[in-house]
């Protein structure tokens, strides 16, 4: 299937069958280079509460499961234009700082899978909380994130790392295409402007719908 420019998507991660975060993008493009979506500074998400987090903050919930409640929150952060190329363990974001290039982030995930039912569409991953955080400069860091999205030092190259083989040829293959400074690396959508039209929109209907899973 493919998706429209404009439409609006919900972007889900997933851990242990459980809904973990979730975020309302908007489709920039979808074509020969993959998905595109744009998260824009003040847009909401959720994201899965722990079970004795303090109930008060668990009022915007839409959901509730022996897991923990689905927490309302607001992006403070840059404008972000992520893309999703097909069949890729990665996602790759350009980052705007008050209309300022601030650099690439790139997550270490399971590739994509997209699904549309009940009137809500969106795509579904699980995240390996690894990311490759590249400045402007093309200078770059890699980033994991803990239990409660806070910074850890990490080098998924250390073959000592728990997940290197999992994501250690992902990640030496995109280090070598920052330092060459090849796509996605070399300037393409760093003009990205959004259509002035879209707003910031609405959790839909159908959100919680099961995990889409590849097909075979």
């Amino acid at each position: 299937m493919k998706f429209a420019p404009g439409e609006v998507l919900v972007r889900r991660y997933w851990r242990g069958g459980h809904l973990q975060r979730l975020y309302l993008v908007r489709v920039a493009a979808d074509d020969e280079r993959g998905l595109r979506l744009w998260f824009p500074a003040g847009s909401p998400w959720w994201r899965r509460s722990a079970p004795d987090e303090d109930e008060a903050a668990e009022h915007d919930a839409p959901a509730d499961t022996a897991r923990g409640r689905l927490v309302r929150q607001v992006s403070t952060g840059p404008d972000v234009l992520v893309w999703l190329p097909e069949q890729a363990p990665y996602a790759v974001s350009w980052l705007w700082d008050d209309g300022h290039f601030a650099g690439w982030r790139v997550t270490l995930e399971e590739p994509y899978v997209r699904w549309a039912d009940r009137g809500c569409a969106g795509v579904d991953t699980v995240d390996h909380s690894v990311d490759l955080v590249v400045r402007p400069d093309h200078t770059w860091r890699w980033q994991a994130r803990g239990e409660h999205g806070q910074p850890v030092a990490v080098d998924p190259l250390d073959r000592a790392h728990p997940q290197a083989a999992q994501v250690r040829p992902t990640a030496e293959r995109l280090v070598k295409l920052v330092e060459a400074r090849q796509f996605p690396f070399d300037g393409t959508w760093r003009g990205f402007r959004p259509d002035a039209s879209w707003t910031v929109p609405a959790l839909p209907p159908g959100y919680d719908r099961p995990r889409a899973v590849a097909r075979p």
